[in-house]
């Protein structure tokens, strides 16, 4: 009988110290998780075609000083701290040679929100690389993050409004997003278009994620917009 007893007892102990060491494994593992959660800056993406200013708009961002760059082949990765808030969040500026502008694919998940600049000074002729390349940021952009579409280069008088930008997006972007198919394969009407409304020519205002218009000058450290913007967004 007592051996039962004892049996029994140290049965119950063993569960209860089970028990409790597994419930010590999960706080520990929350606790962690929650504190690396806090610790995770926002990240922000910086990209566009090569010449537009993206180097040099992520040297002002970070110490708010006008900067000379070359053609970046690799990404730039810094952080900066939000002007209202000083919370400290991390910018990534992807290359724009096309080599390697696919970078983006890296880092478009985690990213809180996007800066695809153009130059507004040379978009009549760069117009449809400015469209390709914004097409492949809008088709992967599955978790319809906010992008900030920044017409830089304001301040040359030739430079195009981000009215004007905006149309000429729209009408590329409109043949950009038709679905090729492939040999033998049908496409159903409502599957022929990437996004946008079937029923419509494209606008940005169909999109799911939000898109901003905004003008910049890097070069005269113009770039309020672009605080704006970020503040919107909410980084953490």
């Amino acid at each position: 009988m007592e051996n039962t007893i004892e049996s029994s007892f140290s049965l119950v102990s063993l569960i209860t110290t089970t028990v409790l060491l597994l419930i010590g494994i999960i706080v520990y593992v929350i606790s962690k998780r929650n504190k690396n959660n806090k610790n995770k800056k926002s990240v922000v993406m910086i990209t566009g075609i090569s010449g537009v200013g993206k180097t040099s708009l992520y040297l002002c961002l970070q110490n708010d000083t006008i900067t000379e760059t070359c053609t970046s082949m690799v990404e730039n990765i810094g952080t900066c701290h939000d002007t209202i808030t000083k919370q400290p969040f991390e910018i990534v500026d992807i290359p724009g040679y096309g080599k390697v502008r696919g970078l983006y694919k890296k880092y478009i998940e985690s990213a809180k929100c996007i800066i695809f600049m153009i130059a507004g000074d040379e978009v009549k002729k760069t117009i449809k690389d400015d469209a390709g390349y914004l097409h492949c940021i809008i088709s992967s952009n599955t978790n319809n993050i906010p992008i900030l579409i920044l017409c830089n280069k304001s301040d040359i008088p030739m430079s195009e409004s981000k009215d004007i930008i905006k149309i000429l997006l729209e009408k590329e972007l409109n043949k950009l997003r038709v679905r090729v198919a492939k040999p033998g394969e049908v496409i159903a009407d409502d599957d022929l278009y990437m996004y946008g409304d079937p029923d419509d020519e494209f606008h940005f205002e169909q999109l799911k994620s939000k898109i901003e218009f905004a003008q910049s000058s890097v070069k005269e450290n113009d770039i309020d917009s672009v605080w704006n913007f970020l503040s919107g967004v909410g980084l953490k």
